[in-house]
């Protein structure tokens, strides 16, 4: 498996622990994809052993619906696993096809944005601290994706007819599904299919909440830099300071500046790369959510269920919020970060080039005591035009989108609330048509 080190090889960096179902899956990049032994070749096999396996579910949940068409109610109640299982299915096969960007996005980060706790600590913790909630969604979707499957068996136990055995999900097949032998095989593969789904699911969206909180994490390490990046010539400074020639101190400005523009523009790249990665998608994603949220609720709302399948829709539809939140958060986040950049760049005090106060000397004779002096430099105009191409660049917006269609913040969300809204609404006047 690829599993780059930092530079530093510190053994502290691990990626989240989610990331782990997408080994199982068969979707996370191998060292030497360009020429896999035998057993990479059987690790491509069994990734797609697992989605043609999700692909057959689809197709055998779609047909249940199109059966049951005439049904709003019915169609409703299952429209959302089989939203979610194309939604996944479309994620897979977007990992599988793109394996090779994964691979170099995972080792840019490594390599360039990733935060030790040796090189600074308080916003390593911080990174850390942001990544916990994606740790608390992911185990809600679990728990879900376990319901679904055990669920189930308990109603088994009830059932005396051996032609309606219970399924983790309704679906028709064209062969007898519900003899001992088959009954067990079907069973089995699509609840594989179901944790398959569902695992990429959250697996993915921690990856992503991973490489955004350390970016931000980054952008905290820039701005720390921009704000010392004139000096400060103050009560403390030494005679050394104040006889450094002004060549030297513009040349110490210009090295900083230097090093804090191509900090700058590795984050940017760094943005660009994931951007162009996720960016297909978190289309995906919001097109879906839409529908999904909608049925749900819809569900909660209209249909009388049992207390089991009510618990498994709260946390269904409090699960697909609250994945749909932390991303359009982390966006929303990323943005904010990348424009605090030009601020920090105008409020350095680059005004304050040329006035420098001479501090006390320790005899309290210094006669320029709270004196400001103009100091004509004048490679300081280059230094200050430097800055105000700094502020503009920095002012371009740093978004992640939905491949262009939407930009990933919190109002995409309220919109994405606001369209789920409508079609709820239409679907319980459909329904009351009827009645």
């Amino acid at each position: 498996m690829h599993n780059p080190r930092p530079h530093s090889d510190n053994k502290s960096f691990t990626f989240p622990f989610q990331c782990i179902a997408l080994k199982m899956v068969g979707a996370w990049p191998l060292e030497n994809s360009d020429s896999p032994n035998f057993i990479g070749i059987l690790y491509y096999a069994w990734s797609y052993t697992i989605i043609i396996l999700i692909t057959l579910t689809c197709l055998a949940q779609s047909s249940f619906v199109f059966y049951a068409w005439g049904d709003i109610l019915t169609v409703t109640e299952c429209g959302c696993t089989v939203l979610m299982g194309i939604h996944n299915l479309l994620r897979l096969i977007h990992l599988n096809r793109r394996r090779g960007a994964l691979k170099d996005l995972t080792t840019e980060f490594v390599n360039n944005i990733w935060i030790s706790q040796d090189s600074n600590q308080f916003v390593a913790r911080k990174c850390e601290k942001d990544t916990v909630l994606l740790k608390v969604i992911s185990a809600m979707l679990f728990v879900l994706i376990c319901m679904y499957v055990i669920l189930p068996l308990f109603e088994l136990i009830h059932v005396t007819d051996s032609g309606s055995k219970p399924f983790p999900y309704k679906m028709i097949f064209p062969y007898d599904a519900y003899s001992t032998f088959p009954y067990v095989v079907t069973y089995f593969l699509t609840s594989l299919a179901g944790f398959g789904v569902v695992t990429t699911l959250f697996a993915e969206d921690s990856l992503f909440g991973f490489f955004v909180a350390y970016t931000c994490g980054q952008f905290a390490i820039l701005h720390e830099k921009i704000n010392g990046i004139i000096d400060r010539v103050d009560k403390k400074s030494t005679n050394a300071d104040l006889e450094m020639s002004l060549c030297a101190r513009e040349m110490k400005r210009k090295l900083r500046l230097k090093l804090i523009i191509d900090h700058h523009n590795t984050i940017t790249k760094f943005c660009e790369h994931m951007e162009e990665f996720f960016s297909p998608i978190l289309l995906v994603n919001f097109t879906i959510s839409s529908f999904l949220i909608c049925l749900v609720g819809f569900q909660i709302a209209a249909v009388k269920m049992t207390l089991g399948n009510l618990a498994k829709l709260l946390i269904y539809i409090v699960s697909a919020l609250s994945q749909l939140f932390i991303l359009c958060w982390k966006g929303d986040r990323l943005i904010e970060c990348g424009s605090l950049t030009s601020w920090k760049f105008y409020s350095c005090e680059w005004e304050l080039l040329h006035d420098w106060q001479y501090p006390q000397s320790p005899n309290n004779n210094n006669k320029h005591w709270n004196r400001k002096t103009t100091l004509n430099c004048p490679s300081g105009t280059s230094f200050i035009r430097d800055i105000a191409f700094s502020i503009l660049r920095s002012q371009k917006p740093l978004c992640i989108t939905a491949f262009k269609f939407s930009i990933l913040s919190l109002k995409s969300f309220t919109a994405i609330l606001s369209t789920s809204l409508s079609y709820f609404t239409l679907l319980q006047s459909l329904v009351e048509k009827n009645e």
